[in-house]
């Protein structure tokens, strides 16, 4: 046994802390060149190109990038942990190889039907039919690269190495944002910004091929693996490219219903507050990966794994409920100061509506982590196709009477009746569903709330509408809202002591 591993299971909850820490990093560092960036870009390219290039961005995103690199975190710290590491380059090359094919179908399939994409099912104003064709091109290389990058950042996430991962993201993150804003200033159109995404991406996935190499001895490419191995990956992989499928569905024809019925004007308006809130699913996300590779390990140890479980469950709903009461407190406060008094208007109320749907995908991650933990990823697979069933028919009525309201609403209430599966979830996963533990804690955070909530209300609404109120307001919010869960006892003494004795040696 390595003696890293020995280091992780020694002191595993010190592990997962700092992973989670610099996990959170990698989404907080770019988020801030994101806020100063934007607006920016935004003004540079115009309303209209900017959903051009958040569109085609959607692509690039979410179109064929089917996250199948999760079967190497998975499989790679199973193994890991229980000594059978001459299966890992096994694990790694069916992942990378799976990955080309996937490329190479979506690759050529995009390509092949950009054309029909752009002319008829977008109908995207024909002065910019050739630039948005060109987009998607260059689109399809960005999703090959990324797809092949993520078999790699999987390999780190499996040995518990966030601290490079977190390295890498808030690099790319860096370069991409700076580049986009300079590529703007000096007067490039959209289709530059995505070359510097080509361009980036094939960076990043380099970067974590090295990593992935020089972290891991048993990394090999190899041509040759057995049928276990290859039975095992496809089956894993099938539930992942299923809630793929379905999610980038929604996304896709969500922009795309927008552009062809509002205009691609109307999509900015629509994916800026949309790309907030998905930042907040992104912070949650960027903590609970960390313990991804944790359930793969102490599956067969269903007491530290309730333990793990009830914890994280705590930390991400505290978490979601402060964050997601602030965003729609401050909303319009904040997009005001943002980007304008005239966008808050047209987009304040899409970023309360998109803030609780995500908040929703943030409630549901916990459990989302441990089907997969447990190699039973469809259970996610209904879970989006739920959404997909819901969402879609609601946003066809709704857009032409509330527009983009209408649009977000369908998401929203698709999203809000996934919730049960949380229980549903813990039920099959971990045997019954702890009721004592979520009474507890559902009042906890609904007083919480309440106090935080009458709080924020009142300073941004009665004090002058500056950036000093909007920091004072989310700074208030925050110490009424952890004083009164420390007041009740939302942690343990147990947890309690470990923040305390984690924070002092931090």
């Amino acid at each position: 046994m390595s003696v890293a591993l020995e280091k992780n299971i020694i002191n595993p909850n010190k592990r997962l802390v700092k992973n989670a820490i610099f996990s959170a990093l990698s989404w907080f560092l770019p988020i801030i060149l994101t806020v100063f960036g934007t607006p920016v870009i935004v003004k540079g390219l115009g309303y209209e190109q900017y959903g051009l290039y958040a569109l085609i961005l959607g692509f690039i995103s979410y179109s064929f990038t089917f996250g199948i690199g999760r079967a190497v975190t998975k499989y790679v710290s199973e193994y890991n942990s229980s000594d059978q590491k001459q299966k890992i380059s096994e694990v790694i090359s069916t992942t990378f190889w799976f990955s080309i094919l996937l490329c190479l179908i979506g690759g050529i399939l995009l390509i092949a039907t950009s054309e029909y994409i752009v002319r008829d099912v977008l109908q995207i104003n024909k002065d910019f039919h050739d630039p948005a064709i060109y987009g998607l091109y260059l689109a399809s290389g960005s999703i090959c690269l990324m797809l092949v990058g993520q078999v790699f950042q999987g390999v780190l996430q499996a040995i518990h190495r966030f601290d490079q991962v977190s390295i890498l993201i808030t690099l790319n993150g860096f370069i991409q944002t700076a580049g986009n804003v300079a590529l703007v200033l000096m007067g490039f159109g959209f289709n530059s910004l995505l070359i510097w995404s080509l361009f980036t991406g094939g960076l990043n996935s380099f970067l974590y091929y090295y990593f992935a190499r020089k972290n891991l001895p048993e990394f090999r490419i190899k041509f040759v693996f057995s049928r276990e191995i290859v039975k095992l990956i496809f089956n894993f992989s099938l539930g992942i490219i299923g809630y793929q499928i379905f999610s980038n569905i929604l996304l896709i024809f969500e922009r795309s219903w927008i552009t062809r019925k509002l205009g691609a004007e109307n999509l900015t308006y629509y994916v800026v507050p949309m790309t907030l809130a998905l930042y907040l699913h992104a912070f949650i996300s960027s903590l609970i990966i960390v313990i991804f590779p944790a359930i793969s390990e102490l599956r067969f140890e269903p007491e530290k794994l309730l333990k793990l479980y009830q914890r994280a469950t705590k930390v991400i709903f505290m978490i979601i409920a402060f964050c997601a009461l602030t965003m729609i407190c401050s909303g319009k406060l904040f997009l005001s100061l943002w980007l304008g008094q005239d966008f808050a208007e047209k987009s304040a109320l899409v970023l309360s509506l998109q803030t609780i749907s995500f908040s929703v995908f943030g409630l549901l991650v916990v459990v989302w982590q441990l089907s997969e933990g447990f190699g039973h990823p469809r259970f996610n697979s209904m879970i989006a196709f739920i959404w997909l069933l819901i969402s879609v028919p609601l946003m066809v009525v709704l857009i032409d009477d509330f527009k983009i309201v209408g649009v977000a609403t369908g998401r929203t209430v698709a999203n809000l009746l996934t919730l049960p599966f949380i229980l549903i979830g813990e039920s099959q996963f971990l045997g019954k569903i702890h009721w004592d533990f979520w009474l507890k804690t559902i009042f906890i955070l609904t007083t919480a709330s309440f106090f935080t909530f009458v709080a924020e209300f009142g300073i941004y609404n009665f004090l002058p509408q500056k950036w000093e109120t909007l920091i004072f307001g989310s700074l208030a919010g925050g110490v009424i809202f952890v004083a009164v869960i420390w007041a009740l006892n939302f942690f343990s003494n147990e947890e309690k002591l470990f923040m305390k004795n984690f924070l002092r040696r931090a």
